[in-house]
């Protein structure tokens, strides 16, 4: 995308705002980043482009069609503000203050996706945010892929204990076999879960699927990633 002043995009929304009929005014949204951190928004329909009024505190690129990913400066501290445009002018605004946080509050702000009974500890090398230890259930492994999608950088050395996981993969199975499906079961793939077992026909196997499907993609939000390497 060209990069233009601020000034010069100001002028020439202002101009087309004036010479067009009335349009809804874009809804604006409050963000607060700290420096370093990226952030991936999800793009409304409609959105041609985008633009940044201050590219040295913030830098953003599309991630397929649907997302953006804000890159925060971690040398700056400042207001700036993030204009995604339809095909008639703005339709989103977004105006973020980034300020520093202290890193301890930082882990503090972690602790909330986990469930209190957690064991999972929380810690930081360097500038590195770590997660580690066992998951004791699906709420903990849910709460370090939250973590992961908000602070894609953190270091996750987390492992779901088979338990927790059996008994997920029990439910699953007694809701198929409760649909008829008495020789079929879900099994955990890597982070997928699939359908196994005989049927009677291709629409038989069609109708299981569709019976294991949200059950799957529940599943499937919960499942972990292959643990990283040490840093």
């Amino acid at each position: 995308m060209p990069k233009q002043p601020w000034f010069w995009g100001m002028a020439v929304l202002l101009w087309s705002a004036a010479s067009a009929e009335a349009r809804p005014q874009p809804s604006t949204e409050p963000m607060r980043l700290p420096p370093g951190v990226t952030k991936v928004i999800n793009l409304p329909p409609g959105v041609r482009g985008f633009a940044i009024r201050d590219e040295e505190l913030l830098q953003a690129r599309p991630i397929g069609n649907r997302q953006l990913a804000v890159y925060v400066s971690p040398e700056n501290q400042g207001d700036t503000r993030l204009l995604l445009f339809g095909p008639e002018g703005p339709i989103r605004t977004f105006d973020i203050r980034v300020r520093r946080m202290d890193v301890w509050q930082r882990v503090c702000d972690l602790c909330r996706f986990l469930p209190p009974d957690s064991l999972l500890e929380l810690d930081i090398a360097g500038t590195t945010f770590m997660v580690r230890g066992p998951a004791l259930s699906l709420d903990d492994a849910r709460g370090v892929r939250l973590m992961r999608a908000i602070y894609p950088y953190i270091f996750v050395d987390v492992q779901l204990v088979d338990r927790a996981l059996r008994e997920a993969l029990l439910q699953i199975n007694h809701e198929l076999w409760r649909a008829g499906f008495l020789d079929a079961s879900a099994i955990v793939v890597g982070d997928r879960v699939v359908l196994t077992g005989r049927f009677s026909s291709s629409t038989d196997e069609a109708r299981a699927h569709l019976t294991l499907a949200p059950y799957a993609e529940w599943l499937e939000d919960r499942l972990l990633p292959t643990p990283e390497p040490a840093p």
